[in-house]
């Protein structure tokens, strides 16, 4: 770590975040105490991803928005770069949200209007974020009426020319916008797409595009056909579904901008008055019991759709492994044949018994049988595994405990199959607290 660092700040062992390719902790300045966020990319992770890595450095340091997180300080050493940066001790949008007792319309649009604030901002910098979503939405502190704001420019781009067309498809399904999946060209009208999907679900508590699958997911966001559902939109004011259409519209161009946004009448209906009398009947409805039930629902939901994915990943690694394990027993029983009927063609003692024996043991090799093996640190990289982790064998125990059986070992090294060992215990012991994530309930 660079020396300067280290004697400028207090390194704390508190993990504020972690991605592919950095480490977000919290620092403490030395000579006020004061809290910050200390993010560490090793340039190993980073490498031939060094535009990225320049791009998010340049863009920190320009940024200076009480909405919008900025860079404070940069250390360089051999091995990594060390980002100092404003620290959002609220912590995310929803993770805050669902903590409080009373939420309506209005509380809705002064966190969208937050939102905006920050995003006109930013494309008046030039800088289109391309990642806008709750989890990117911090709150500077755990007050009532802390700001929102906007982090991670990790996939942000700045624009050389007001005009200039991006092609790359990057964002988080569910809020990225059609053009994006197209790859017909975009800009700065994505953030206005993703800040519509974000309105959309401080309202309801769930996104207005949904698939089964990833690919039906993009399907239904290209289509661009969404609703209000009556049971969880009934109190919530015409101005509102409104705003939202101005910016889930297509082509891009007819989207409204953050300027445009701003300036819509449902910030002017919802804030624009003394907020101790509701100017509507809609206004003072608490939103929190419906959003709560359905944001976690969805999260439910989620999670059902990865474990059956999870369930045919490994049914198509079991059957890879198998077809594989059957080639290398016939190669095998191959020899032993030749080899024992080669003996036999000199004059040498009967192979009916080896050769028998050999064939036993290749009908013992059924798909049933084949282990699936990954590493307890991590997959085992001397084991053809087909790209099962070690957190895709603890999603194994996870559906083993829902009656899903799949013949799994948990492995530390290339040659130790292990069942029913300490290790195989402390990985369902771990799965329990995911189980009671997939577990569904009412109410």
């Amino acid at each position: 770590m660079h020396p300067k660092l280290l004697e400028l700040y207090e390194i704390t062992d508190h993990v504020l975040g972690e991605g592919t390719f950095a480490v977000v902790k919290e620092i403490k300045f030395r000579s006020t105490g004061k809290s910050y966020a200390l993010k560490t990319i090793l340039k190993k992770n980073v490498k031939g991803k060094g535009s990225m890595l320049n791009t998010e450095i340049a863009i920190l340091s320009k940024v200076d928005h009480p909405n919008c997180v900025s860079l404070l300080e940069m250390f360089e050493t051999e091995d990594a770069v060390y980002l100092v940066t404003d620290l959002a001790e609220g912590g995310e949008l929803f993770e805050q949200l669902l903590q409080k007792g009373y939420y309506t319309e209005a509380d809705a649009a002064r966190l969208v209007q937050e939102i905006l604030l920050g995003v006109e901002y930013l494309h008046g910098m030039g800088i289109v974020h391309r990642d806008l979503k709750p989890e990117n939405l911090l709150f500077s502190d755990k007050s009532e009426n802390a700001r929102l704001m906007i982090t991670d420019f990790g996939l942000s781009k700045i624009l050389t020319d007001g005009d200039d067309v991006l092609m790359t498809a990057c964002g988080t399904p569910g809020y990225v916008a059609p053009e994006v999946l197209e790859q017909i060209g975009h800009g700065k009208p994505v953030d206005m797409w993703s800040v519509g999907i974000i309105a959309y679900t401080l309202l309801c508590g769930y996104t207005p595009f949904w698939g089964e699958d990833q690919s039906e997911l993009f399907e239904n966001i290209i289509a661009g056909e969404y609703s209000y559902e009556e049971e969880y939109w009934k109190d919530i004011s015409p101005l509102a579904k409104n705003f939202i259409d101005s910016l889930l519209v297509r082509p891009a161009e007819r989207r409204s901008t953050a300027t445009q946004a701003l300036a819509h009448p449902w910030f002017r209906a919802m804030l624009d008055h003394d907020l101790s009398v509701p100017s509507s009947p809609t206004e003072s409805v608490n939103l929190l019991p419906s959003v709560s039930k359905n944001f976690n629902a969805r999260g439910v939901f989620k999670k059902a759709v990865k474990a059956v994915g999870l369930l045919k990943k490994i049914h198509g690694a079991q059957y890879q492994n198998f077809v594989q394990a059957r080639r290398q027993q016939e190669l095998t029983t191959a020899a032993a044949i030749a080899t024992a009927e080669g003996s036999s063609s000199h004059g040498n003692a009967s192979p009916t018994a080896e050769v028998q024996q050999t064939r036993i043991q290749e009908q013992k090799l059924k798909p049933e049988e084949v282990i699936v093996t990954a590493g307890v640190n991590g997959p085992n990289p001397n084991a053809n595994n087909h790209g099962l982790s070690f957190h895709d064998v603890v999603g194994v125990a996870v559906l083993a405990k829902h009656g899903v059986h799949v013949d799994v070992a948990i492995s530390d090294g290339p040659a130790s199959h292990i069942r029913d060992s300490d290790d195989s215990e402390r990985c369902l012991q771990y799965a329990s607290t995911a189980l009671e994530e997939l577990a569904v309930k009412g109410g």
